[in-house]
């Protein structure tokens, strides 16, 4: 599959994840609509026979997206739409595909927040937050999922959270078009 028809072929995720973006920008929320519609385009674009990827391939990486990114609400860094965005990508891209995005994705928003902390003097606040956040997946201590609701987190976000949707969308852009010219395909 060429650069361009891969492109075209995934179209429709890029869109999903251009409008997730959005929201995820102006509400720091992804849409339950959009995920829903994402990971089910995806297992229904397996099903067809020009399909890049077996539908099998389509589940599997659809449940290393869910596996991969659960980790991360576990310790409060991602909110349920990040998770179930990256569980829909991994339906359209399949297990290596979305491991590709998932890595791809965490060093996109490291430095997007680095740069951020930068800018505005707060790097000496990031890295106590990122100590804190790093103990906590270590140590398995204060997991989101044990905390009381309404009870706050042990350690506080610099600012506004991140709208992960953004770095998630980049990433899945850029593994697609590195995927492809790795593969030599013009």
């Amino acid at each position: 599959m060429s650069i361009l028809a891969s492109m075209l072929w995934h179209a429709p995720l890029l869109g999903l994840l251009m409008a997730a973006a959005l929201v995820d920008i102006r509400q720091r929320r992804i849409p339950n609509t959009l995920t829903l519609l994402a990971a089910l385009s995806g297992l229904g674009q397996s099903l067809l026979p020009q399909s890049p990827i077996h539908v099998g391939t389509a589940a599997a990486g659809l449940f290393l997206g869910l596996g991969l990114s659960m980790v991360l609400l576990l310790i409060g860094a991602w909110g349920g739409g990040d998770v179930k965005m990256t569980a829909a990508i991994g339906a359209w891209v399949g297990p290596w595909g979305v491991v590709l995005v998932f890595a791809a994705a965490a060093l996109l928003s490291m430095s997007m927040v680095l740069l951020w902390a930068l800018q505005r003097r707060q790097t000496r606040s990031l890295m106590s937050s990122t100590a804190v956040l790093a103990a906590r997946l270590v140590s398995g201590r204060e997991l989101a999922v044990l905390r009381h609701p309404g009870q706050e987190p042990a350690f506080q976000s610099v600012g506004k959270p991140l709208p992960f949707a953004v770095p998630l969308g980049l990433a899945t852009l850029l593994t697609l078009l590195g995927v492809a010219v790795l593969r030599g395909q013009p």
